[in-house]
C-alpha cells in the first residue's frame, strides 16, 4: 500500500470536524465518504492511514477493549498538536491546490515535512508575511 496525502488530509478533516473531542473508527469513516465519492478507497485502507497517523504522533487513539483482550481497532480517535500544527498548513483548500500544484504527481507521497513547510511558506506568502 502506498501512503495518499490526500486521503490522510481527508481523514484529518473528518476527525476534525467531528463534534466529539474523541471519535470512533466507525463514525471517522462514516463522515469520510462525502469527501471521498469519486474515490475507490477500501476501509483497509482507511484504516491503513489512521495507523499511520498515529505511527507519525498526528493522531492518538486507544484501542478497543472486549472481554479483557485489546484489539487493534483505533477508538477515541483526535488529532495531537502536531497533528493540528499540519493540518491548520495544508487546511485551506487553496493552500492544498498550490500545494499539489508545485509538487505534481509526487504530492501523493511526499514527505509530510515538505508538504508542511510547503503550506506554512504558502501561508506566509498569504498573510504577507515573507
Amino acid at each position: 500500500m502506498k501512503r495518499d496525502m490526500e486521503l490522510i488530509r481527508n481523514i484529518l478533516l473528518a476527525i476534525e470536524a467531528h463534534p466529539k473531542a474523541n471519535a470512533k473508527r466507525d463514525e471517522i469513516y462514516n463522515s469520510l465518504n462525502p469527501e471521498l465519492q469519486g474515490f475507490e478507497f477500501q476501509n483497509d485502507t482507511i484504516y491503513e492511514h489512521i495507523k499511520l497517523l498515529k505511527e507519525a504522533n498526528i493522531i492518538d487513539y486507544d484501542l478497543v477493549e472486549y472481554l479483557g483482550g485489546k484489539y487493534d481497532m483505533p477508538n477515541g480517535i483526535r488529532i495531537t498538536w502536531d497533528g493540528h500544527e499540519y493540518l491548520a498548513s495544508i487546511k485551506n483548500d487553496a493552500v492544498w491546490s498550490n500545494i499539489k500544484a508545485r509538487l505534481g504527481k509526487e504530492s501523493i507521497n511526499a514527505p509530510v515535512e515538505i508538504i508542511k513547510q510547503l503550506g506554512i511558506s504558502l501561508l506566509q506568502n498569504a498573510f504577507g508575511l515573507s
